[in-house]
């Protein structure tokens, strides 16, 4: 609804059609549970595979399109604080 609502901006998200969204998805949800429990393996596999691959797709996308890129002794061995706070409240002191 919300896609919908970006793509046009006239409508207007009324509660019953939320309603009926929640009502659909948990039919979607009973229906799979009672006629195809057998497929319920498969599909959280396929879950599984989508975020994973997914997050490898984002993470070198991100990498090979950034220029501006730090050296390991920079990431790892420095700190700076740009938060306003001083060092002693993130260590716990």
């Amino acid at each position: 609804m919300g896609i919908v609502q970006i793509n046009r901006p006239s409508y207007v998200i009324e509660r019953w059609h939320t309603v009926l969204v929640a009502y659909f998805i948990t039919f979607i949800a009973t229906a799979s549970n009672v006629f195809a429990p057998h497929a319920l393996n498969r599909i959280s596999k396929f879950i599984l595979f989508w975020n994973i691959a997914s997050f490898f797709a984002c993470f070198i996308t991100i990498l090979a399109t950034n220029d501006h890129k730090q050296p390991a002794s920079f990431v790892f061995g420095e700190f700076q604080n740009l938060t306003g706070f001083n060092a002693a409240y993130g260590a716990g002191k």
